[in-house]
């Protein structure tokens, strides 16, 4: 993951891919087996703002190395993915993730 810590050391802060890794799987597994419960709105809590970061990282990151971030983020969206639905309401501008709603 060479190239995530220089992406780390110049686009982005030290650590930040970790930190929107943990802060996305938390969003997703917030609630219970049966839905996701956002608590909060907040794009931190909701899971847009880490889920945005690891977006962001996945596009700079050098062709060749995206699929090693990808492979650890594909679990997280499946699962995001099996325990909300499409928000047919939302603007279709928005990323995926944030035109989906729980169950």
């Amino acid at each position: 993951m060479a190239a995530v810590t220089a992406l780390e050391h110049g686009r982005m802060r030290p650590g930040e891919v970790a930190q929107a890794l943990v802060a996305w799987q938390a969003a997703v597994f917030m609630g219970t087996a049966d839905h996701v419960e956002v608590i909060c709105m907040c794009p931190e809590c909701s899971g847009d703002a880490p889920r945005w970061r690891l977006q962001r990282a996945l596009t700079a990151l050098p062709p060749w190395a995206r699929p090693h971030l990808g492979a650890l983020i594909l679990p997280l969206d499946r699962y995001f993915l099996s325990r909300t639905s499409p928000d047919l309401q939302a603007p279709p501008h928005l990323p995926w993730w944030q035109r989906r709603r729980a169950f």
